[in-house]
């Protein structure tokens, strides 16, 4: 993935680093990572489901976004705001979950 080869190379905190290696680990156990990033959809991403507290649901989730747009930096995808919106809506409903619970 050419987004873990941009983190270990960029200029980010170290913690930084350590959070998208996190969310990277979680997302790599998902079905999303033998799929290319222009063929996610929105259904891909609400059924995606994680064994671990809200925050670390977070953590993949915005890993995920921030691939996406890395990707359109990069050119590799032509479309994929379905997608995003559709992660954004996921990293609502995951905070809330957090806040009520």
């Amino acid at each position: 993935m050419q987004l873990v080869g941009w983190v270990k190379t960029a200029t980010l905190a170290s913690k930084t680093k350590k959070y998208y290696a996190n969310g990277w680990r979680l997302l790599s156990r998902t079905k999303l990572v033998s799929m290319r990033l222009d063929h996610i959809t929105k259904d891909d991403i609400d059924v995606l489901t994680f064994h671990v507290p809200a925050p670390s649901v977070n953590c993949a989730l915005r890993t995920l976004r921030r691939m996406l747009h890395k990707a359109e930096e990069w050119n590799l995808l032509q479309l994929f705001l379905t997608a995003l919106n559709a992660l954004q809506e996921a990293i609502r409903v995951a905070y809330f979950l957090l806040v009520t619970s």
